[in-house]
């Protein structure tokens, strides 16, 4: 009997600490149509109404602004995507050269790890500066993404709460760009009793039920 309780203690303990090492999930933004602007645009979230924030898959956007420079990119449709552990938004728009546009965010987390971005275009660029507000990392870029053409780039950074993401995507003349991506992955939440002082004190726990049985035996 002591025996079946043990090993429903163990299982017990397992799943507890397998809760606690999984993510809160944010309610997800709804796509999103829009007019190029210099103003924030408020997200539709689930529920009805208008936000200034949403989240998708755990990571938290705001401030989101796209400035139209010179030429046109159309009415474009920003869209709520996940590409693996990478959570953000696709933009489609229409641009055919020349023209520029820039595209701003404030993306948060617990912890930001990385950033992804993809571009579909021809004859068109991206430059793409990741900022840190300060916490952890002194406020200041701590990545750069580079596209030209249809490709994509992942950069690692210092894990972050909260960093600022500023694009400027050029399309020059005769070349034409369709869709923009910009995402960021959270860093694995570490397993609760993980690490050395969780293998000594399981080590500690061992040695102890090895004395008891052996008591027993003798007994």
């Amino acid at each position: 009997m002591r025996k079946a309780s043990s090993v429903v203690g163990v299982a017990a303990a397992l799943t507890t600490i397998a809760l606690m090492g999984s993510p809160a999930w944010g309610a997800a933004c709804l796509a999103t149509t829009f007019t190029p602007s210099g103003n924030p645009i408020n997200f539709n979230v689930q529920g009805g109404g208008t936000a200034t924030s949403c989240s998708v898959d755990g990571v938290t956007f705001s401030n989101v602004i796209i400035t139209q420079n010179t030429g046109s990119i159309g009415a474009p449709t920003l869209i709520p995507t996940t590409l693996g552990n990478e959570s953000g938004f696709q933009l489609n728009y229409g641009a055919a050269g020349p023209a520029d546009f820039t595209w701003s965010l404030t993306a948060a987390g617990n912890l930001l790890g990385d950033a992804f971005a993809s571009l579909t275009g021809a004859n068109a660029t991206l430059l793409e500066n990741i900022m840190s507000n300060g916490n952890p990392t002194p406020p200041g870029t701590i990545a750069t993404i580079s596209l030209s053409g249809t490709s994509s780039q992942t950069v690692n950074f210092t894990p972050q709460m909260q960093v600022v993401a500023v694009k400027d995507q050029m399309t020059f003349a005769g070349g034409q760009a369709s869709s923009l991506i910009d995402a960021f992955s959270l860093v694995p939440a570490p397993i609760v009793g993980a690490g050395l002082p969780g293998l000594i004190a399981a080590c500690g726990g061992l040695l102890g039920l090895a004395r008891r049985r052996r008591r027993q035996q003798v007994a």
